[in-house]
């Protein structure tokens, strides 16, 4: 006979972001707009950059457990025991077309 089995899970996955950027520039020639000696000193440029990230995660991936186990000593009691696990099993019968 055929089947399929599935091990389903409960995914839990907030997260959150939040990014802020700028971005400034700046240029001055002195030697275009200063008459004096100070267009000696050249051209310069400046330029800043400020990013923010205020971001947070979190993430799980949890199946799903028999928390009533019938065993109540041993391995079998604790409920994260991969026995205790719950498990679909379909069967595909062929005949019931």
């Amino acid at each position: 006979m055929l089947y399929s089995q599935s091990q389903p899970t409960i995914i839990d996955s907030p997260s959150t972001a939040k990014n802020v950027r700028a971005m400034a520039s700046y240029q001055f020639d002195f030697a275009q707009h200063a008459k004096s000696w100070l267009r000696y000193l050249g051209r310069h440029q400046a330029a800043v950059f400020v990013e923010e990230d205020d971001g947070s995660s979190w993430s799980s991936n949890n199946g799903l457990n028999n928390t009533t186990p019938l065993s109540n000593v041993g391995a079998a009691a604790n409920i994260t025991n991969a026995a205790n696990g719950i498990q679909y099993r379909y069967y595909y019968d062929r005949s019931s077309r």
